[in-house]
């Protein structure tokens, strides 16, 4: 009988971790929460901002920028593709 309990909750431990581990996988970043644009010609991180920010320090959404498109600089290049925070 413990040996089935054992087992019952060996099982129901391993249940749990797998729905855990598929949710957090499913669940990583919402789409609806960035809006991808493709930088034109002689775009810049602060003329992106002025046009696509919002009321606030731009300072922030550019940092917020450089940090989900792991960019190092702030030089940008025509027809890259960059995620916007909404």
């Amino acid at each position: 009988m413990a040996r089935f309990l054992v087992n019952v909750v060996g099982g129901m431990i391993c249940l749990i971790l797998i729905v855990t581990l598929v949710n957090a996988a499913t669940t990583g970043c919402p789409e609806e929460a960035y809006e991808e644009i493709i930088v034109a010609p002689g775009d810049t991180l602060w003329s992106i901002v002025r046009v696509h920010g919002g009321k606030g320090d731009p300072r922030r959404m550019i940092d917020e920028i450089r940090r989900l498109n792991g960019l190092t600089d702030a030089r940008l290049h025509p027809g890259q593709k960059l995620l916007l925070p909404r």
